[in-house]
Protein backbone atom coordinates (compact mmCIF):
# COMPACT_ATOMS: atom_id res chain seq x y z
CA UNK A 1 0.00 0.00 0.00
CA UNK A 2 1.43 3.48 -1.03
CA UNK A 3 1.79 6.04 1.97
CA UNK A 4 -0.65 9.06 1.54
CA UNK A 5 1.27 11.94 0.30
CA UNK A 6 0.63 15.07 3.05
CA UNK A 7 -0.64 18.31 2.01
CA UNK A 8 2.23 21.00 1.54
CA UNK A 9 2.15 23.60 4.91
CA UNK A 10 5.41 25.24 4.57
CA UNK A 11 6.88 22.73 7.26
CA UNK A 12 7.08 19.38 8.41
CA UNK A 13 4.01 17.81 10.13
CA UNK A 14 4.08 14.23 9.84
CA UNK A 15 3.71 12.33 13.41
CA UNK A 16 3.31 7.97 14.86
CA UNK A 17 -0.62 8.49 13.83
CA UNK A 18 -3.39 10.27 11.85
CA UNK A 19 -4.94 11.89 14.48
CA UNK A 20 -1.39 13.90 16.25
CA UNK A 21 -0.14 14.62 12.80
CA UNK A 22 -3.42 16.19 12.13
CA UNK A 23 -3.34 17.88 15.09
CA UNK A 24 0.59 19.00 14.10
CA UNK A 25 -0.73 20.29 11.10
CA UNK A 26 -3.85 22.39 12.54
CA UNK A 27 -0.90 24.09 15.18
CA UNK A 28 1.24 24.88 12.30
CA UNK A 29 -1.72 26.11 9.97
CA UNK A 30 -2.79 28.19 13.09
CA UNK A 31 0.66 30.09 13.61
CA UNK A 32 0.00 31.58 10.22
CA UNK A 33 -1.61 34.87 9.20
CA UNK A 34 -4.50 35.11 6.67
CA UNK A 35 -1.38 36.19 3.96
CA UNK A 36 0.71 33.06 4.47
CA UNK A 37 -2.47 31.02 4.07
CA UNK A 38 -3.28 32.18 0.92
CA UNK A 39 0.17 31.73 0.14
CA UNK A 40 -0.15 28.28 1.09
CA UNK A 41 -3.32 27.72 -1.04
CA UNK A 42 -1.84 29.09 -4.02
CA UNK A 43 1.44 27.19 -3.93
CA UNK A 44 -1.12 23.84 -3.53
CA UNK A 45 -3.27 25.26 -6.54
CA UNK A 46 -0.44 25.80 -8.86
CA UNK A 47 2.05 23.11 -8.04
CA UNK A 48 2.34 19.97 -7.26
CA UNK A 49 5.86 18.74 -6.65
CA UNK A 50 6.84 19.62 -3.35
CA UNK A 51 10.64 20.36 -4.75
CA UNK A 52 9.12 23.38 -6.51
CA UNK A 53 7.04 24.26 -3.79
CA UNK A 54 9.36 24.33 -0.93
CA UNK A 55 11.92 26.95 -2.07
CA UNK A 56 9.11 29.58 -3.25
CA UNK A 57 7.25 29.38 0.13
CA UNK A 58 10.85 29.87 1.96
CA UNK A 59 11.80 33.14 -0.25
CA UNK A 60 8.13 33.86 0.17
CA UNK A 61 8.19 33.52 4.21
CA UNK A 62 11.73 35.21 4.94
CA UNK A 63 11.42 37.78 2.11
CA UNK A 64 8.19 39.18 1.00
CA UNK A 65 6.10 38.52 4.03
CA UNK A 66 7.75 41.05 6.21
CA UNK A 67 6.54 44.14 3.54
CA UNK A 68 2.91 42.52 3.70
CA UNK A 69 2.19 42.69 7.26
CA UNK A 70 4.30 46.03 6.93
CA UNK A 71 1.93 47.31 4.22
CA UNK A 72 -1.26 44.87 5.31
CA UNK A 73 -1.90 44.00 2.20
CA UNK A 74 -1.42 40.63 -0.02
CA UNK A 75 1.54 41.05 -2.63
CA UNK A 76 -1.52 40.80 -5.57
CA UNK A 77 -2.54 44.42 -4.32
CA UNK A 78 1.44 46.20 -4.16
CA UNK A 79 1.51 48.66 -7.05
CA UNK A 80 3.60 48.22 -9.58
CA UNK A 81 6.78 50.95 -7.63
CA UNK A 82 5.83 49.24 -4.29
CA UNK A 83 6.75 45.67 -5.96
CA UNK A 84 9.85 47.40 -7.88
CA UNK A 85 10.57 48.90 -4.25
CA UNK A 86 10.51 45.87 -2.48
CA UNK A 87 12.62 43.51 -5.03
CA UNK A 88 15.67 46.39 -5.09
CA UNK A 89 15.74 46.26 -1.16
CA UNK A 90 16.71 42.89 -1.46
CA UNK A 91 20.42 43.83 -1.55
CA UNK A 92 21.25 40.57 0.70
CA UNK A 93 20.11 38.76 -1.45
CA UNK A 94 22.20 35.86 -3.15
CA UNK A 95 21.91 35.98 -6.88
CA UNK A 96 19.71 32.25 -6.59
CA UNK A 97 17.42 33.36 -4.12
CA UNK A 98 16.69 36.56 -6.05
CA UNK A 99 15.63 34.38 -8.77
CA UNK A 100 13.40 32.51 -6.86
CA UNK A 101 12.21 35.71 -5.44
CA UNK A 102 11.41 36.97 -8.83
CA UNK A 103 9.84 33.46 -9.96
CA UNK A 104 7.34 33.98 -6.98
CA UNK A 105 6.10 37.43 -7.79
CA UNK A 106 6.29 36.59 -11.65
CA UNK A 107 4.29 33.87 -10.78
CA UNK A 108 2.01 34.95 -8.20
CA UNK A 109 0.71 38.07 -10.68
CA UNK A 110 0.26 35.51 -13.11
CA UNK A 111 -2.37 33.52 -11.11
CA UNK A 112 -4.34 36.58 -10.43
CA UNK A 113 -4.43 38.21 -13.96
CA UNK A 114 -5.63 34.94 -14.88
CA UNK A 115 -8.47 35.48 -12.35
CA UNK A 116 -9.17 38.52 -13.53
CA UNK A 117 -8.26 40.00 -9.84
CA UNK A 118 -4.97 41.87 -11.96
CA UNK A 119 -4.67 43.10 -15.08
CA UNK A 120 -0.89 44.00 -15.66
CA UNK A 121 2.01 41.84 -13.79
CA UNK A 122 4.04 44.82 -12.69
CA UNK A 123 7.85 43.20 -13.54
CA UNK A 124 6.47 43.18 -17.28
CA UNK A 125 9.43 44.85 -18.92
CA UNK A 126 11.31 46.17 -15.96
CA UNK A 127 14.49 45.87 -17.10
CA UNK A 128 16.67 47.31 -13.87
CA UNK A 129 15.22 44.00 -12.03
CA UNK A 130 17.75 41.80 -14.93
CA UNK A 131 20.98 42.71 -12.63
CA UNK A 132 20.42 44.40 -8.80
CA UNK A 133 23.64 46.24 -8.28
CA UNK A 134 24.81 47.31 -4.58
CA UNK A 135 25.09 50.80 -4.58
CA UNK A 136 26.22 53.67 -1.80
CA UNK A 137 23.25 55.29 -1.18
CA UNK A 138 21.19 52.12 -1.46
CA UNK A 139 23.19 51.08 1.54
CA UNK A 140 23.34 53.97 3.56
CA UNK A 141 19.77 53.84 3.41
CA UNK A 142 20.30 49.97 5.29
CA UNK A 143 22.12 51.84 7.90
CA UNK A 144 21.27 52.59 11.54
CA UNK A 145 23.62 54.60 13.70
CA UNK A 146 23.70 53.23 17.41
CA UNK A 147 22.61 56.31 19.52
CA UNK A 148 19.76 57.40 17.07
CA UNK A 149 18.39 53.70 17.06
CA UNK A 150 18.63 53.72 21.03
CA UNK A 151 16.36 56.84 21.02
CA UNK A 152 13.55 55.22 18.63
CA UNK A 153 13.52 52.30 21.00
CA UNK A 154 12.92 54.61 23.74
CA UNK A 155 10.52 56.70 22.05
CA UNK A 156 8.61 53.50 21.66
CA UNK A 157 9.06 52.45 25.10
CA UNK A 158 6.49 55.26 26.27
CA UNK A 159 4.01 54.16 24.07
CA UNK A 160 4.34 50.10 23.65
CA UNK A 161 5.12 47.25 25.87
CA UNK A 162 8.98 46.24 26.35
CA UNK A 163 8.17 42.69 24.72
CA UNK A 164 7.23 45.01 20.73
CA UNK A 165 10.20 46.40 21.63
CA UNK A 166 13.31 43.87 22.78
CA UNK A 167 13.62 42.11 19.33
CA UNK A 168 14.88 45.15 17.41
CA UNK A 169 17.24 45.77 20.39
CA UNK A 170 18.32 41.88 19.33
CA UNK A 171 18.32 42.43 15.89
CA UNK A 172 20.66 45.49 16.06
CA UNK A 173 23.75 43.46 17.91
CA UNK A 174 22.97 40.41 15.09
CA UNK A 175 21.13 38.06 17.24
CA UNK A 176 18.71 36.39 14.75
CA UNK A 177 19.23 33.48 12.65
CA UNK A 178 16.78 31.64 10.45
CA UNK A 179 13.04 33.45 11.31
CA UNK A 180 14.61 34.56 14.11
CA UNK A 181 14.99 31.70 16.14
CA UNK A 182 18.40 32.69 18.19
CA UNK A 183 16.30 36.10 19.53
CA UNK A 184 13.17 33.92 20.28
CA UNK A 185 15.22 31.13 22.25
CA UNK A 186 17.79 33.21 23.72
CA UNK A 187 17.50 33.21 27.86
CA UNK A 188 19.06 35.76 30.25
CA UNK A 189 21.39 33.16 31.58
CA UNK A 190 23.28 33.09 27.96
CA UNK A 191 24.15 36.91 28.54
CA UNK A 192 27.79 37.37 29.25
CA UNK A 193 27.91 40.18 31.17
CA UNK A 194 31.03 40.50 32.38
CA UNK A 195 32.94 39.70 28.98
CA UNK A 196 30.05 41.59 26.71
CA UNK A 197 29.05 38.40 24.83
CA UNK A 198 26.06 36.74 24.21
CA UNK A 199 26.34 32.95 23.63
CA UNK A 200 24.27 31.40 21.47
CA UNK A 201 22.77 27.39 21.68
CA UNK A 202 20.53 25.70 19.00
CA UNK A 203 17.49 23.81 19.63
CA UNK A 204 19.65 21.15 21.37
CA UNK A 205 21.62 23.52 23.59
CA UNK A 206 24.44 22.59 21.68
CA UNK A 207 26.66 25.59 21.46
CA UNK A 208 27.07 27.79 18.03
CA UNK A 209 28.69 30.94 18.29
CA UNK A 210 29.63 33.98 20.68
CA UNK A 211 27.86 37.37 19.69
CA UNK A 212 29.31 40.77 20.71
CA UNK A 213 27.40 43.09 22.70
CA UNK A 214 28.04 46.81 24.84
CA UNK A 215 27.09 48.53 27.99
CA UNK A 216 24.61 50.01 26.51
CA UNK A 217 23.09 46.33 25.36
CA UNK A 218 23.04 45.29 28.70
CA UNK A 219 22.20 48.90 30.31
CA UNK A 220 18.93 49.22 28.13
CA UNK A 221 17.39 45.16 28.89
CA UNK A 222 17.57 46.51 32.22
CA UNK A 223 15.83 50.04 31.82
CA UNK A 224 13.02 47.87 29.88
CA UNK A 225 12.68 46.01 32.07
CA UNK A 226 12.76 48.89 35.17
CA UNK A 227 15.26 45.92 37.22
CA UNK A 228 17.65 48.65 38.99
CA UNK A 229 18.58 46.52 41.81
CA UNK A 230 22.27 44.93 41.90
CA UNK A 231 21.20 41.83 43.26
CA UNK A 232 17.83 41.87 41.07
CA UNK A 233 19.97 41.87 38.26
CA UNK A 234 22.44 39.45 39.27
CA UNK A 235 19.86 36.99 39.37
CA UNK A 236 18.01 37.76 36.23
CA UNK A 237 21.95 37.44 34.23
CA UNK A 238 21.23 34.09 36.16
CA UNK A 239 18.26 32.92 35.42
CA UNK A 240 16.29 30.66 32.69
CA UNK A 241 13.75 33.35 31.84
CA UNK A 242 13.78 34.16 28.04
CA UNK A 243 14.70 37.64 26.65
CA UNK A 244 11.78 37.45 24.80
CA UNK A 245 8.33 36.73 26.57
CA UNK A 246 7.58 33.28 26.42
CA UNK A 247 4.21 32.98 28.32
CA UNK A 248 2.31 32.60 25.24
CA UNK A 249 3.97 30.65 21.80
CA UNK A 250 6.63 32.71 20.31
CA UNK A 251 6.72 32.18 16.92
CA UNK A 252 8.67 34.35 13.79
CA UNK A 253 5.20 36.05 13.26
CA UNK A 254 4.69 36.49 16.39
CA UNK A 255 7.49 38.71 16.70
CA UNK A 256 7.30 40.42 13.58
CA UNK A 257 3.78 41.27 14.72
CA UNK A 258 4.89 42.89 17.94
CA UNK A 259 7.56 45.05 16.30
CA UNK A 260 4.97 46.01 13.86
CA UNK A 261 2.84 47.08 16.67
CA UNK A 262 5.81 48.94 18.09
CA UNK A 263 6.21 51.35 15.05
CA UNK A 264 2.44 51.69 14.09
CA UNK A 265 2.12 53.07 18.00
CA UNK A 266 4.97 55.53 17.64
CA UNK A 267 3.55 56.44 14.35
CA UNK A 268 -0.04 56.98 15.94
CA UNK A 269 1.51 58.88 18.87
CA UNK A 270 3.34 61.16 16.79
CA UNK A 271 0.06 62.04 14.28
CA UNK A 272 -1.57 62.94 17.55
CA UNK A 273 1.16 65.51 18.29
CA UNK A 274 1.76 66.72 14.90
CA UNK A 275 -0.68 66.58 12.57
CA UNK A 276 1.71 66.49 9.76
CA UNK A 277 4.61 64.29 11.23
CA UNK A 278 6.74 62.02 9.50
CA UNK A 279 6.32 58.53 9.35
CA UNK A 280 8.62 56.33 10.66
CA UNK A 281 8.99 52.90 8.04
CA UNK A 282 9.66 49.74 10.04
CA UNK A 283 12.90 48.69 9.84
CA UNK A 284 13.81 45.30 8.71
CA UNK A 285 15.78 42.27 10.55
CA UNK A 286 18.37 42.05 7.66
CA UNK A 287 18.87 46.11 7.85
CA UNK A 288 19.97 45.37 11.30
CA UNK A 289 21.61 42.57 10.77
CA UNK A 290 23.95 44.17 7.71
CA UNK A 291 24.33 47.72 10.17
CA UNK A 292 26.02 45.21 12.45
CA UNK A 293 28.12 43.50 10.05
CA UNK A 294 29.40 46.52 8.78
CA UNK A 295 29.67 47.76 12.65
CA UNK A 296 32.15 44.92 13.27
CA UNK A 297 33.74 44.97 9.82
CA UNK A 298 34.84 48.72 10.62
CA UNK A 299 36.15 47.85 14.29
CA UNK A 300 38.45 45.43 12.84
CA UNK A 301 39.56 48.41 9.51
CA UNK A 302 40.32 50.77 12.81
CA UNK A 303 43.32 48.65 13.60
CA UNK A 304 44.52 47.32 9.65
CA UNK A 305 43.15 46.81 6.38
CA UNK A 306 40.62 43.79 5.93
CA UNK A 307 40.68 40.82 4.66
CA UNK A 308 38.35 38.05 3.06
CA UNK A 309 38.86 36.42 6.27
CA UNK A 310 37.91 39.09 8.25
CA UNK A 311 34.67 39.00 6.05
CA UNK A 312 34.31 35.55 6.36
CA UNK A 313 34.74 35.95 10.34
CA UNK A 314 32.19 38.55 10.62
CA UNK A 315 29.56 36.48 8.62
CA UNK A 316 30.47 33.59 10.74
CA UNK A 317 29.39 34.63 13.89
CA UNK A 318 25.54 35.82 12.70
CA UNK A 319 25.01 32.51 10.84
CA UNK A 320 27.91 29.67 9.73
CA UNK A 321 25.64 28.14 7.86
CA UNK A 322 25.50 30.48 5.10
CA UNK A 323 29.29 30.73 4.78
CA UNK A 324 30.37 30.10 1.01
CA UNK A 325 31.97 31.63 -1.74
CA UNK A 326 29.20 33.49 -2.62
CA UNK A 327 27.87 35.31 0.50
CA UNK A 328 31.81 35.93 1.54
CA UNK A 329 32.54 37.58 -2.12
CA UNK A 330 28.78 39.55 -1.81
CA UNK A 331 29.70 41.13 1.39
CA UNK A 332 32.79 42.25 0.09
CA UNK A 333 31.42 43.81 -2.44
CA UNK A 334 28.68 45.48 -0.26
CA UNK A 335 31.30 46.31 1.98
CA UNK A 336 33.67 48.02 -0.53
CA UNK A 337 30.64 49.35 -2.25
CA UNK A 338 28.98 51.56 0.66
CA UNK A 339 32.67 53.30 1.54
CA UNK A 340 34.71 52.75 -1.47
CA UNK A 341 37.59 50.98 1.25
CA UNK A 342 38.67 47.70 -0.72
CA UNK A 343 38.70 44.21 1.11
CA UNK A 344 42.38 42.02 0.48
CA UNK A 345 41.32 38.88 -1.09
CA UNK A 346 42.41 35.82 -0.18
CA UNK A 347 46.26 35.13 -1.49
CA UNK A 348 47.24 31.93 -3.37
CA UNK A 349 51.00 30.70 -3.61
CA UNK A 350 53.74 29.80 -1.59
CA UNK A 351 54.35 32.87 0.22
CA UNK A 352 50.62 33.95 0.51
CA UNK A 353 50.73 33.64 4.17
CA UNK A 354 53.34 36.75 4.52
CA UNK A 355 52.13 38.74 1.55
CA UNK A 356 48.67 38.62 3.29
CA UNK A 357 50.44 40.00 6.68
CA UNK A 358 52.41 43.24 4.77
CA UNK A 359 49.14 43.94 2.87
CA UNK A 360 46.94 44.66 6.12
CA UNK A 361 49.11 47.04 7.60
CA UNK A 362 48.33 50.50 7.49
CA UNK A 363 49.53 52.91 9.75
CA UNK A 364 46.68 55.07 8.82
CA UNK A 365 43.88 52.98 9.49
CA UNK A 366 42.26 55.08 12.16
CA UNK A 367 41.68 57.68 9.76
CA UNK A 368 40.53 56.13 7.24
CA UNK A 369 37.39 54.73 9.27
CA UNK A 370 36.93 58.57 10.48
CA UNK A 371 36.93 59.32 6.92
CA UNK A 372 34.58 56.07 6.03
CA UNK A 373 31.96 56.84 8.30
CA UNK A 374 32.11 61.15 7.92
CA UNK A 375 31.67 59.64 4.29
CA UNK A 376 28.37 57.57 4.61
CA UNK A 377 26.86 59.27 7.91
CA UNK A 378 27.60 56.56 10.19
CA UNK A 379 28.59 57.25 13.74
CA UNK A 380 28.00 53.97 15.28
CA UNK A 381 32.12 52.96 15.34
CA UNK A 382 34.00 55.21 17.65
CA UNK A 383 36.64 57.13 15.67
CA UNK A 384 36.33 60.35 17.84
Amino acid sequence: MLKEELEFIGQKYERDTPEETEAEKQRILGEYDQFQLDKIVWLNNTYSDEITKKPLWSVYNNNIHDYEVAKNKDLKDFKSEEVVSMLNSFIYAMESTMGTIKLFVNKYFEYWIEKGHVSVNPLSGVESMKTLKSSKKLLQTKLYNMDEFYSLLRDMKEVVDSENIKPLLLARYGVLGKEAIYMRRLRYKDIDVENKFINIYDENEQFITLMPIDNKFIEFLLEVDQIVEEESIKQLFQSDTYVINTRDLVNYNTVNSRVFTAFKMLNKKRKEEVADAEKIDRIAFNDLLFTREIELLLQIRKERKLTATDVEAIIKIFNESKINATSIAMMRKRYESLTGDNVIKKQTGKFKAKTVEFKVIDPNSFQTVKDICKSIGFNAVDVE
